[in-house]
């Protein structure tokens, strides 16, 4: 039988201060992640999740946080949560139209200890 599971692992520990809390918030649900000193280790044993769960509560919080909205985690949720029922408790996010890639790819940018 064919085995179609892609394990992956975030290579360095992403520090707390270098992710914007929507980013940390997708990256754990993204991944199994487990904490390593200040900051985090992502990886996924069968694949990367391209749905991603979490309260309207749990969004809403990581969102009004001060951050830079021109993060690729930021567009993507926002543009979600137009579109989707406001009145919702629970929301999924379809994130089988981007990458997580894109959202690691932002914090390297941002981020003065990761090379």
């Amino acid at each position: 039988m064919a085995d179609y599971f892609e394990q992956t692992v975030v290579q360095q520990t992403i520090p707390d201060e270098d992710m914007a809390p929507i980013e940390r918030l997708l990256l754990s649900r993204i991944f199994e992640c487990e904490r390593d000193g200040e900051g985090w280790r992502f990886f996924a044993e069968q694949s990367p999740s391209t749905m991603v769960f979490a309260t309207r509560a749990e969004i809403e919080g990581a969102l009004a946080a001060p951050c830079d909205t021109e993060t690729a985690a930021h567009a993507c949720v926002t543009e979600q949560l137009a579109t989707g029922d406001p009145n919702a408790a629970d929301v999924d996010l379809d994130l089988s139209g981007t990458s997580w890639e894109f959202f690691l790819q932002d914090i390297v940018k941002r981020s003065r200890t990761l090379h």
